[in-house]
Parts: structure tokens; C-alpha cells; sequence
């Protein structure tokens, strides 16, 4: 009786399924802030005796909430980068120029709007999204991960 280790094989069934594990993550926590975002508030319209008078609106979103969307930007513009084999990384966000799920990106993170939403202070205009989605749903990302981990081990893995 002979036993041989595939310890080359092994390891690349196992870079797969963290790779597919991770993107499947980042896609849930994508679609989570996506879902977040609430439609803002508009201005209400009454009746008044010069005409028609519109009443400002309130806020757009809670300083405490998800940021509301009015022309759902930032909600079109999330997206997720792929993780791979060779490089363990899946990230959600809004990255430079790359739009919708499941594209890969070489991005340097957050630009503009997204950013000044997630760091500013709240009493500034600040909203926390992307921690506040990742914070909010550890437990469901983390099995997230393990069941499309597990899945694609069992399917790469070495017989």
C-alpha cells in the first residue's frame, strides 16, 4: 500500500475555493448595502392661495441610516471585485470606472462621493455604508464564505 501526497494540487483546490469564497462574500455584502439604501424623501406639494406651493424636503437620508438614494448613483454604481487564485483579495465598493457585479478590478478603493459618505463625520454629511453593512452582517458573510468555500473545495479538490 502506497499513499501519495498532491500537496501542489491540494493547495490550489484550496486557493480556489478561498478565491470563490471571498467573491461570493463580497457579492452578498454588495447586494446587502444595495438593498439598504432607501429611496429619499421628496418634496411634498399642497395646495396654497398663490398657486402651488412645495414644501422642502426633509433630509435625504437619517444621519444615523443607510444614505438615501434620489438618483440612485451610488446604489447603480456598487460593484464587487473578483477574488482568483493568485491573488486573494474581494473587495465591494465603487471602484474607478468599473461598474456592476462580478467584474475584476484593479481598483484603489472608493472615489469621491462613496468615500466622503463613509468618512466624513456624521455631523458633516458623513454615512456609514460599507462598514456599517460588513459590521451589521459578520455572521451571515462568515457563512457565506464557508458554504461557497466548502462548495467549490469539494469540487476542485484532488481525488
Amino acid at each position: 500500500m502506497s499513499v501519495e501526497w498532491n500537496g501542489g494540487e491540494f493547495l490550489a483546490a484550496m486557493r480556489q475555493a478561498v478565491a470563490k469564497g471571498l467573491t461570493e462574500t463580497a457579492l452578498a455584502a454588495e447586494n446587502i448595502a444595495r438593498r439598504k439604501m432607501p429611496p429619499a424623501p421628496v418634496a411634498v406639494k399642497t395646495g396654497g392661495k398663490g398657486g402651488t406651493v412645495y414644501a422642502k424636503a426633509p433630509n435625504s437620508s437619517d444621519p444615523l441610516g443607510y444614505p438615501a438614494h434620489r438618483t440612485s448613483a451610488l446604489r447603480n454604481s456598487l460593484t464587487t471585485s473578483v477574488a482568483t487564485p493568485d491573488n486573494l483579495r474581494a473587495a465591494f465598493g465603487v471602484f474607478d470606472g468599473a461598474r456592476g457585479p462580478g467584474k475584476f478590478v484593479l481598483g484603489q478603493g472608493a472615489r469621491g462621493y462613496p468615500s466622503y459618505l463613509e468618512f466624513k463625520p456624521v455631523s458633516r454629511g458623513g454615512r456609514r455604508w460599507a462598514r456599517r453593512t460588513i459590521n451589521e452582517n459578520v455572521e451571515l458573510l462568515a457563512a457565506t464564505f464557508r458554504v461557497a468555500a466548502k462548495r467549490e473545495f469539494a469540487r476542485a479538490a484532488p481525488r
